[in-house]
């Protein structure tokens, strides 16, 4: 078994905290979600993303509450537990920000998502509101609860698996995370 580390509670807590002083939208967390099932799937079109899933897995937090067992960096402290009814077709509308990004689309009970062509620029625009954001703080958030192996546990490292689970590409990362994350202390 390799050895893993954990990210400290002080970097988790400066990356929740200029997180939560952006001005990012919520649905830019059910974006990621689409991206890893993009990457996952090999395609850009007709996924079936587990919103349910994603959040569980990194936005799930020790100490909540039932009704809303999940914190959020930005867009509000906590969500519900219906996750997947916040990105039903019925509550997108076509006028949430996310519908500005992806497109949705009903076969049966399923609602298949795609990425619209030039997804990371319209995303930039409708839910970083023209704001780019530190990747670094994000992933030292998603990943606040992961054993990082110690071949990764460096800020170059977690960044590579960030790219590597959302699928971020070189041009991508300049257009969308090149903020620098404030925090100066040990990660790991």
């Amino acid at each position: 078994m390799a050895n893993t580390r954990r990210l400290r509670r002080e970097a988790v807590g400066a990356a929740w905290s200029q997180l939560e002083q952006s001005n990012v939208h919520t649905h830019f967390l059910g974006y990621l979600a689409v991206r890893e099932a993009a990457r996952i799937e090999g395609r850009t079109t007709d996924l079936m993303v587990g919103f349910r899933d994603f959040f569980d897995r990194f936005l799930r937090a020790r100490g909540m509450t039932y009704a809303d067992p999940y914190i959020k960096p930005f867009g509000g402290p906590t969500n519900n537990r219906n996750v997947a009814g916040s990105y039903a077709l019925s509550s997108l509308r076509n006028v949430a920000p996310l519908t500005r990004v992806v497109s949705a689309r009903k076969e049966g009970s399923t609602t298949l998502f795609s990425l619209k062509t030039e997804h990371s620029k319209l995303a930039l625009e409708a839910l970083l509101r023209g704001n780019r954001i530190s990747s670094l703080a994000l992933s030292v958030f998603l990943y606040r609860d992961y054993e990082i192996s110690e071949s990764h546990a460096s800020s170059e490292g977690l960044l590579d698996i960030f790219n590597h689970d959302f699928n971020i590409k070189r041009h991508e990362e300049l257009t969308m995370f090149r903020v620098p994350f404030a925090y100066k202390g040990a990660y790991f």
